[in-house]
């Protein structure tokens, strides 16, 4: 049998702004090949597979959104905004305001105008960003999140294309 070695050779040598969007290219990817295996199977209301579907969306949104502004300006300190898609979503849509740049971006999250900072602050402390909260079924201290989490395999395989178009569109831009 003939070896097909992949190696990070054929990405190295790329601004590291390229290297995230074919990252997040993949990841998108990933989700869409699970997603539809969870279409597949949908009567099994498996969450350990739906979470990985919107874990690995998640993280190809995070990657594209750094990509995008790393592409703006490579000085950019993408990395300061750790996993927080909210806060980058909000500094991408602060940098591309073009009607032609705009997208819905998914997996933000934002907290109820009536909460108390008290209440702010121990949301943020007893949550986490999606690419980590998907990625397990608890907190590091063994407790349930705070939030509720669904997925609904067939409505979300539509959601997987319009972000890849979202993406397409973006990438091919002038911007």
């Amino acid at each position: 049998m003939p070896w097909h070695l992949t190696s990070d050779s054929n990405i190295r040598m790329l601004p590291v702004h390229e290297q995230l969007f074919a990252f997040a290219y993949s990841y998108l990817a990933a989700a869409n090949v699970l997603g539809q295996r969870a279409v597949e199977r949908a009567e099994l209301k498996d969450w350990p597979s739906g979470a990985v579907v919107l874990m690995n969306a998640a993280h190809a949104v995070e990657l594209f959104l750094k990509a995008t502004l790393l592409r703006k300006n490579s000085e950019f300190d993408v990395w300061a905004f750790s996993h927080d898609i909210h806060s980058l979503a909000n500094e991408y849509e602060r940098q591309f305001p073009e009607p032609h740049l705009s997208w819905d971006i998914p997996f933000r999250h934002s907290l109820p105008d009536d909460l108390s900072q008290e209440e702010k602050s121990y949301y943020r402390q007893h949550t986490a960003p999606p690419s980590i909260r998907l990625r397990y079924p608890v907190s590091r201290l063994g407790s349930s999140w705070l939030t509720l989490q669904a997925f609904e395999p067939h409505s979300f395989q539509q959601d997987l294309l319009r972000w890849e178009k979202d993406f397409d569109r973006i990438y091919h831009s002038e911007a």
